[in-house]
């Protein structure tokens, strides 16, 4: 993967450390919705494009979208 693509899956992947830590999984879950916005605005909506962003599958991505309520 191109170093760019990492920083998401970075930033997710030590925020879930942190809401483990301080049991707190509100802070994860509202990281992720921003994430999951952002990448589909960079994507132009592209979900395919966004999820390999994310560096999850199309259909989780999608199952995020439906679970956050994403527009």
């Amino acid at each position: 993967q191109q170093p760019i693509l990492l920083i998401p899956i970075l930033i997710l992947d030590f925020v879930q450390l942190i809401s483990e830590l301080t049991g707190n999984q509100d802070i994860l879950k509202k990281l992720e919705a921003e994430l999951i916005k952002q990448a589909l605005e960079g994507t132009n909506g592209v979900v395919a494009k966004a999820a390999k962003v994310l560096g999850m599958t199309a259909s989780t991505l999608k199952k995020r979208i439906s679970e956050y309520e994403i527009q």
